[in-house]
């Protein structure tokens, strides 16, 4: 069995992240506007909603990435992150995910859970490389 590394945390306001890349962004709307709210500022060369969470909707998203990308940022819950692994998995470039809830462990894993018949299956992505704590943008996230 493969052992994955855990992305690296950097525990910083979202305020002081800084990206030079060129960002495709995979982010739900209300997690995108809460993580500006706390400072987020990205400028991404592409956004686009996580949707269903479905092999064949995440590989649509990945399809749609421009060439022109340098890394997958993935902001919000787990739908995001999952759908942000596999766009970046499938297109070979780096993940940075931004949890805005703690509910989940999708921003720490190496697999992507995508719904089939009713079940989730879990394809494996490989983790994210970076994740990005804000704690006071976590400490003020809905509890399910």
């Amino acid at each position: 069995m493969k052992t994955y590394p855990l992305p690296t945390i950097i525990e910083s306001p979202l305020r002081e992240l800084r990206e030079e890349r060129a960002i495709a962004l995979i982010a739900s709307g209300p997690a995108l506007a809460a993580a500006e709210v706390a400072g987020l500022r990205l400028d991404p060369l592409w956004r686009a909603e996580p949707g269903a969470a479905t092999e064949v909707r995440f590989a649509a998203l990945a399809a749609q990435i421009p060439t022109a990308a340098e890394v997958v940022y993935g902001v919000g819950g787990g739908l995001a992150a999952d759908a942000a692994k596999f766009a970046a998995w499938r297109r070979g470039l780096p993940l940075v995910v931004v949890p805005t809830a703690l509910s989940v462990d999708a921003h720490l894993t190496w697999a992507a859970g995508v719904r089939c018949d009713g079940c989730v299956t879990y394809l494996k992505t490989g983790p994210a490389h970076t994740l990005y704590a804000d704690y006071a943008l976590l400490g003020v996230a809905p509890v399910p």
